[in-house]
């Protein structure tokens, strides 16, 4: 305010407070920001190539593995069929000799009987 100058007549012109509107991105902008934005994408696609990467050699050593217990699996059940078979014919062979070791029984008892026949005949005599 100028000094000589009342106060009370000094008039302020009214302030009006417009939306100053935005500056037009400028072409320098644009390129800077389009270039940000590529090294953003570009370090967030290299981790994920990288994760994709794990994750299919995870996937491909898990198919491997998982292969590999089908192959043991059927090779441990031929074997046990084959033993199944073995083991059927060792009953078998069992069961026969079981029915064999009833008869030697029953013809040694038979025996037994008749060589008592013959002692007591013998000190008959």
């Amino acid at each position: 305010m100028p000094e000589n100058t009342d106060p009370k007549e000094v008039v302020e012109a009214p302030v009006e407070h417009h939306a100053s509107p935005e500056p037009a991105p400028s072409p320098l902008n644009l390129t800077r920001s389009y270039g940000v934005m590529k090294d953003l994408l570009t370090l967030m696609v290299i981790p994920l190539l990288g994760w994709g990467v794990k994750l299919e050699v995870g996937n491909a050593l898990r198919d491997e593995r998982i292969s590999n217990l089908k192959e043991d699996l059927a090779r441990s059940v031929a074997e046990l069929e084959d033993d199944m078979e073995d083991i059927g014919r060792v009953d078998a062979v069992t069961q026969d000799n079981s029915k064999n070791l009833i008869r030697l029984e029953g013809k040694l008892d038979a025996a037994n009987s008749r060589l008592e026949e013959i002692k007591r005949l013998l000190e008959a005599l």
